[in-house]
């Protein structure tokens, strides 16, 4: 190998080096950016994940909420129905009363006007 193959060499192996650092650098500030914006979305998701348990808290209030006025609905049906069904039974006897009233004036209105 003559002095300028050397030469040649060493120059080709000084560029393929310089190249190497050179993109060594640009990978070392892609990692940068990738790990800037890695740090960006554990802000964003971290943020997400609080605000999401939140809301799922706060909706667990609700649904707790409904429950209890669903629950306090249907007590408040039932003693309803109930008072119904006791003005049904009072109102029945009512109109019991007064059927047997009308009847009883009714038969007393037949033979009094038979007895004139």
């Amino acid at each position: 190998m003559t002095n300028e193959e050397f030469q040649k060499k060493m120059e080709f192996i000084i560029e393929q080096q310089a190249q190497f650092v050179v993109s060594q650098e640009m990978a070392g500030e892609r990692m940068t950016r990738i790990e800037n914006a890695v740090g960006r979305l554990e802000n964003v998701v971290g943020r997400l994940a609080t605000a999401s348990l939140e809301r799922i808290e706060n909706l667990e209030e609700k649904m707790s909420a409904l429950v209890d006025s669903q629950i306090r609905t249907d007590e408040s049906l039932k003693a309803l129905a109930e008072s119904q069904a006791q003005t049904d039974e009072r109102l029945n006897i009512f109109i019991n009363v007064v059927e047997r009233y009308i009847s009883r004036d009714n038969n007393g209105s037949s033979q009094n006007r038979s007895e004139d």
